[in-house]
């Protein structure tokens, strides 16, 4: 058996119980065991409509890519089926107010077969992400401190040192993350 709605929803936990992110604080994910994120949005290519030589380079240039990095990352592909009804709305509104009788027809006819097109043919829109992590590490200044406690007291969790050197150190790792 299945459980009911009401079970479902007692054992439900809150977003912030399930993603660890402490704040985002001038572009940069900080979560909560003191590492921070950087999400970078990355542009797709057609990779078919390649030539087998553009395509032996493309392959080259990803591995040396990822051979050059000394440091993980990971990448994220979201996938989202493609929502025309804004741009059908745009065409019947253009559709009405246009005056030609034979534009009127051709502008029904194209919506028609767009709206046709893409419930046949599954259309999709993928962005593309990549995360960089920055975990401040031992061997700097911080040996003495774990990076929760550092993090907790840059935040304003505990007040051991001023806000200026806080958004300091704060600088200092964001500009090792980027």
């Amino acid at each position: 058996m299945f459980p009911k709605e009401s079970q479902l929803a007692a054992h439900a936990k809150a977003s912030q119980d399930i993603i660890p992110i402490e704040e985002i604080r001038d572009g940069i994910v900080v979560l909560l065991d003191g590492s921070i994120r950087m999400v970078l949005m990355a542009s797709s290519l057609n990779f078919a409509l390649k030539s087998p030589s553009e395509q032996d380079a493309t392959i080259m240039q990803y591995q040396n890519f990822l051979n050059s990095l000394d440091f993980s990352i990971q990448f994220f592909i979201q996938s989202r089926k493609l929502n025309i009804e804004p741009y059908l709305d745009t065409l019947r509104v253009r559709r009405k107010a246009e005056t030609n009788e034979l534009l009127r027809i051709q502008i029904s006819e194209y919506i028609t077969f767009v709206k046709e097109f893409v419930e046949s043919n599954n259309i999709v829109s993928k962005t593309f992400y990549i995360v960089v992590p920055f975990i401040p590490g031992v061997g700097q200044a911080m040996q003495k401190k774990s990076v929760t406690s550092f993090f907790n007291t840059m935040i304003g969790k505990k007040h051991e040192e001023s806000s200026s050197t806080d958004d300091e150190k704060f600088a200092e790792y964001k500009l090792q993350l980027q």
